[in-house]
């Protein structure tokens, strides 16, 4: 007989990440490492993102729901980190749409 564990509820892991990465950010904030507001918006995006994900596969039975909702946070992160790095409006829109096409065509076939 083994110790059985509940299945922690999507909301409290989540909260729980949103606190840590706030602590971090404000201490590589306030260190100078990171100074631009894009840089940290983004990672939080993508931290609750692929937690998002790794709840949709792993924690719930039908987990398409939050398997999309998270797909789109790290495209949303990632088109940032595009602008950021290009500057250009359009190929940030232009990455974020391409993926998003993607993503719904994955959904289409998937059935």
């Amino acid at each position: 007989m083994g110790v059985r564990l509940n299945k922690p509820s999507y909301g409290t892991v989540a909260v729980t990440i949103i606190i840590i990465y706030l602590g971090f950010s404000i201490i590589l904030s306030s260190s100078g490492l990171i100074s631009n507001p894009i840089i940290i918006f983004s990672g939080f995006l993508l931290t609750l993102g692929v937690w998002t994900v790794i709840y949709g596969f792993l924690l719930v039975e039908d987990g398409g729901f939050y398997v999309g909702n998270g797909s789109i946070l790290i495209l949303l992160s990632a088109s940032l980190i595009t602008f950021l790095l290009t500057s250009s409006i359009g190929y940030s829109l232009g990455i974020f749409l391409i993926c998003l096409g993607l993503l719904a065509l994955i959904y289409i076939f998937k059935g």
